[in-house]
C-alpha cells in the first residue's frame, strides 16, 4: 500500500505561516521604526524652530529691557530737571516780588500816612505805621484793596499818638500778597 505523508504538507504549510508572520512582524517594526525615527525628526526640527523663536523672543525682551532702563533715566533726568525750573522760577518771582510789592505800597500810600515798617512771612505781610487821622488809614485800606498784588486785607490796631502837640494815629495792619497769574 501506498503510504502519503501528508505531514510534510503541514509542517511546509506551518513553517510558511510562520515565515509569513515572521515577515509581517519585521516588516511592522521597521515600519515602527521608520515612522518613530520620522516623527522624532520632524519633533525635533519644531523644537528647534521654537528654541529659535525663543532665543528671538528673549533678544527683543532684552533691547525692550534696555529701553525701558533708558525710559526710566529720560523720566528721572525729566523730574530733575521739573524741580529745577520750579526753584528758577521761584526765585525769579521772590527777586522781583518784593519790588513789586514796594512799588505797589509807594504808589497806594497817601500823602497822610508814614509807613515805619513792614515785615512779610510768606504771602503774609504787616504794616506799620502813622496816619493823620482814621480817614486816611480808610483810605489806605481802600487803596490797597483796589491793587490786585493785595487782598484780604485786616486792620489790627489803631491807637492815639501824640507828637510835639499834634494828635496823630499808629496803626498795624495785614494783608496777603498776590502773584498775578496764579
Amino acid at each position: 500500500m501506498i503510504k502519503i505523508n501528508l505531514l510534510a504538507d503541514r509542517d511546509m504549510a506551518r513553517r510558511e505561516g510562520l515565515r509569513r508572520l515572521i515577515v509581517i512582524l519585521v516588516a511592522s517594526f521597521v515600519a515602527t521604526v521608520l515612522l518613530t525615527a520620522v516623527m522624532h525628526g520632524c519633533l525635533a526640527r519644531q523644537v528647534r524652530s521654537l528654541d529659535g523663536q525663543i532665543d528671538g523672543i528673549k533678544n527683543e525682551l532684552e533691547i525692550l529691557q534696555n529701553t525701558i532702563g533708558e525710559v526710566d533715566q529720560f523720566k528721572k533726568q525729566k523730574r530733575v530737571l521739573e524741580e529745577k525750573l520750579a526753584v528758577i522760577n521761584l526765585l525769579k518771582e521772590n527777586k522781583t516780588g518784593p519790588v513789586r510789592i514796594l512799588d505797589e505800597l509807594s504808589e497806594r500810600v497817601p500823602d497822610t500816612i508814614w509807613l515805619d515798617s513792614m515785615r512779610k512771612t510768606g504771602d503774609l505781610i504787616e504794616l506799620k505805621g502813622v496816619a493823620m487821622d482814621n480817614e486816611s488809614i480808610a483810605r489806605f485800606m481802600r487803596a490797597l484793596e483796589a491793587s490786585p498784588r493785595f487782598k484780604d486785607i485786616e486792620l489790627n490796631v489803631t491807637e492815639h499818638y501824640e507828637i510835639s502837640g499834634l494828635g496823630l494815629k499808629k496803626f498795624s495792619l495785614s494783608s496777603h500778597t498776590v502773584v498775578p497769574g496764579s
